[in-house]
Formats: structure tokens, sequence, C-alpha cells
């Protein structure tokens, strides 16, 4: 359908390799890029947050993204 996304990874690891080995340090900024060294998820309760709307919710912070909710029941939603 519409909503669908195939990638060819043996094709984009192909290129990334044939670049990396043309621009030196390319392989360090991508391994940074691609890694989840130092990604972390951290709740935190936003009484300032409280009935306001998801999209409200995203743009007071600068130094983090917003990607998810709690509910009252304690499920959670990741957006």
């Amino acid at each position: 359908g519409d909503d669908e996304l195939f990638v060819y990874a043996n094709e984009i690891i192909a290129r990334i390799i044939a670049q990396s080995r043309r621009q030196r340090g390319l392989s360090v900024i991508l391994l940074t890029l691609l890694s989840f060294q130092n990604d972390e998820i951290y709740f935190k309760h936003e009484s300032a947050l409280v009935g306001r709307t998801f999209y409200d919710a995203v743009f007071p912070y600068d130094k983090c993204s917003v990607i998810g909710l709690i509910l009252s029941d304690g499920t959670v939603k990741i957006i």
C-alpha cells in the first residue's frame, strides 16, 4: 500500500561503506549517529503539562524529546 516503505539494506550498507572509505572520519560520525550509546528513556512527572495537548508538551523542551505519555491508569503510550 501507500504506507509501506521498502529498504534495500544491502545496497545502503554498500554505499555507506564506499563513502566511509572515500571520506575520512565519516565512519566515526555514522557510528555515533546509528548507535544506541547514551540513548536513555526517562519518565518525568511534569505537572505543568497535565491536561495539555501532546503538541503543547513537545515544544517547551530543547535538550530532550517528548516521545510519549503516561495515562492516569498507568498505561504508557509511545507516540
